[in-house]
């Protein structure tokens, strides 16, 4: 098993990684590499595990450069939920102990890994993320949800309405 660095060749495999991994999000994906790099300038460094030649995991990392502030590796800036994907623990915690690694040789500060707690996910390592995610079951129905939001939040969402937002799926 070795850990390396996804290059751009790497992207339609890795997508097709997180596409079939159930604890993905989208923003695994390699587009969200690109957009944060085009958008702010930070470098992406996604770590790739490969067994035989084939993914078996995957952490998204950004070096945010942030004047004035420390540096960091983090997983994935401007997003919740962006942690290690494996097949199993011993992946994760080898994508971890090389992010650690990246970090030492970048010369950063931390790294910030933010994903759900271990229980949900069945990571080896917890969040290192001060960032919180507040998850809630959807009820049977779009009425109950609805009869259920505050007459605040259902009146800003028929403000929205009134001025033209959609959503298609």
């Amino acid at each position: 098993m070795i850990i390396r660095q996804a290059e751009k060749l790497d992207r339609e495999d890795w997508d097709k990684y997180v596409q079939k991994h159930q604890a993905a999000t989208p923003y695994h994906l390699w587009a969200w590499k690109e957009s944060v790099q085009e958008a702010y300038g930070h470098i992406g460094y996604y770590l790739l595990g490969e067994e035989n030649k084939k993914i078996c995991g995957v952490l998204p990392l950004i070096h945010m450069k942030v004047p004035l502030l420390q540096s960091q590796l983090v997983s994935l800036p401007f997003c919740d939920l962006a942690g290690p994907l494996a097949d199993n623990k011993k992946i994760t915690t080898q994508l971890h102990e090389e992010a650690n690694k990246m970090a030492r040789q970048l010369g950063v500060s931390k790294v910030e890994i933010r994903t759900r707690p271990p229980q949900q996910q069945g990571e080896v390592m917890p969040s290192t993320s001060p960032k919180v995610s507040m998850l809630l079951d959807l009820p049977a129905s779009s009425e109950e949800l609805w009869d259920g939001f505050k007459s605040k939040l259902r009146s800003q969402i028929r403000k929205a309405k009134k001025n033209g937002l959609t959503f298609q799926w």
